[in-house]
Order: structure tokens, then sequence, then C-alpha cells
């Protein structure tokens, strides 16, 4: 393996500028072709290695209204089930998120833009869960102008009045700088909801009441799409559900 090379980077307080310690790629490049041998591919690092637990690439969207999500398709439903629940989170958490327009098909992994005919195998999302193997990741879609519902959320628990009240359900608005906010802030409140440990949960005011319970609703929706052009299989299998539609 060629050796780092260059300075040493410099102490914390020193008035010296850090310098790079990685070769450059020239340099890698100029010492294989020495070696006689081709640059190695990069190796996947094992999800449980990567620290990484969630992949969000943000993206707007012209012609598709709302706030939705594309995500990947796994064979394995308890797979499949983590990963559409992140998304069911968020919708929980934000009356302008929209989960029925989310996407979770195989088809939409490598389906081409009508656009330019790009295969979206090539997408972040994709390329990400193919070098990591971590079932959170998404490509986050918002139309520029507006949505196609408002959905109607829980109250905070917990909070003593502190947590933004839910918005009363309505026409949807056009988009402003705000919205796209809120529905950040969803995203990242819908982590904590994953790893339980919310200080204001919206979920136990909901109708499912906990995690565990939203859980296995998930994993009855995604039985129940089986019928519907082929869902996620227990062991084995490529076929994943179609959009999700409730």
């Amino acid at each position: 393996e060629a050796q780092l090379s260059g300075p040493p980077v410099a102490e914390p307080g020193s008035k010296d500028h850090a310098v790079w310690i990685l070769p450059s790629a020239h340099a890698t490049e100029h010492h294989e072709e020495e070696a006689g041998k081709p640059a190695p591919l990069p190796e996947n690092i094992p999800p449980q290695d990567s620290g990484l637990a969630y992949y969000v690439d943000l993206h707007g969207h012209a012609s598709k209204r709302g706030c939705f999500m594309y995500g990947n398709s796994f064979s394995d439903e308890n797979d499949q089930v983590e990963n559409m629940l992140f998304p069911k989170l968020i919708a929980l958490n934000s009356p302008y998120f929209d989960f029925t327009g989310c996407n979770f098909s195989e088809k939409n992994m490598y389906a081409r833009d009508k656009r330019d005919g790009q295969s979206k195998g090539g997408s972040g999302r994709v390329a990400v869960y193919k070098a990591l193997g971590i079932i959170h990741s998404y490509t986050l879609e918002c139309n520029y102008n507006t949505g196609r519902l408002v959905n109607s959320i829980p109250v905070a628990c917990h909070d003593n009045g502190r947590a933004s009240p839910p918005p009363t359900p309505a026409f949807p608005s056009k988009y402003t700088v705000e919205l796209f906010e809120q529905v950040g802030r969803a995203l990242a409140v819908a982590a904590l909801d994953m790893a339980e440990c919310n200080p204001w949960p919206r979920i136990v005011l909901s109708e499912h009441s906990c995690l565990s319970n939203l859980r296995a609703w998930m994993l009855k929706h995604v039985r129940g799409m089986k019928g519907t052009g082929g869902g996620p299989r227990r062991r084995g299998g490529a076929r994943t559900p179609p959009r999700s539609s409730t």
C-alpha cells in the first residue's frame, strides 16, 4: 500500500497552516503505474463501520407536487419496514410531508429519467446504499410551488406547549422557505422518534401510540402490498412494493 505522504499536520495552537496528509490522486496513479498494477476498486464499507445512520439527498421537483421521498427497495420485508418507517414518521411530524407520494419500488431505483436518460441507479441514495448497505438512504423531493394535501398531525406531549402546534388541515398553500424549514425539522425529529429518544413525541397521541405499534402497522402495510404487483418477501426475491397508498 502507498504510504501517507506530506509534512506533518500542524499541532493544535500552532501558527503553521495544517496541510493535507493523504497522497494526491496523481501521486497515487503514478505509484500504481510504476508498480505495473491497476488501481484497486474502492472497498464496500459494512453498515456498522460506516458511522452513517441516514443519507438524505435534497432535491427540488418542478412537476410532481408536494414534499415526498424516493427510497430504495429491499427484498426482506423487515428491512423494507424500517426503510418506510422513517418517512412515515416524518409525515407524523409535518403537515406538509406527503407519505402517499413516496416511492420505494425497485423500478424507481433503476428507471431512466425521461428528460436526460440518466439511470437512477447512479443517484446518491442508490450509490450510498450499494457502498455502505445502510437502509435509510433517501432522496427528499420538494416541489417548488405547492403540495397535494395537508396532513392532520397529532399534538406533541410532555412539551408544556413549547412545541409548534399542528396547523389546521386546509388546502395546500404556496410553499415558502419557512414551510421547507418545517419539513427539515420534521425529518430531524423523525430520527429522534426512530431512536425513541424524542422528548416531545407526537406519536404518543397518534392512533399508533408508540413506535412498536407503528412498526406493526407498517409490516401489515408492506405485506398487504404483495397482492398489488408484488411486495417484499421474507427471504430472497427481488420484487418490492410500488408507490405507497396509505
